[in-house]
């Protein structure tokens, strides 16, 4: 999964867009292999969209894909919003 991320922030790099990746583990429960959720981010959604575009249209990530299938068995695939509330980290 590590290496799915590396690739994808190469694949943003080479196209200028900017993104962020976290990768979320269970340190509870099943610690069986590929127990996981990876999440991508983008600055808004025109840039969510170039990025999608790029990376499955034009077949920027098919390198990235080969990884993710022996990354992850994928039960369900799902696209969900998120809005950051409030944030007091600094940077």
């Amino acid at each position: 999964v590590w290496k799915v991320g590396g690739r994808v922030a190469e694949v943003g790099e080479a196209a200028g867009d900017p993104i962020a990746q976290w990768i979320f583990i269970p340190c509870t429960g099943d610690m069986e292999a590929g127990r996981f959720i990876l999440m991508t981010g983008w600055a808004s959604s025109p840039s969510r969209g170039t990025s999608f575009g790029n990376f499955f249209a034009v077949g920027a990530g098919n390198k990235v894909m080969e990884v993710w299938g022996a990354s992850a068995t994928c039960e369900s695939r799902n696209l969900y919003t998120v809005e950051e509330l409030h944030n007091t980290i600094e940077q």
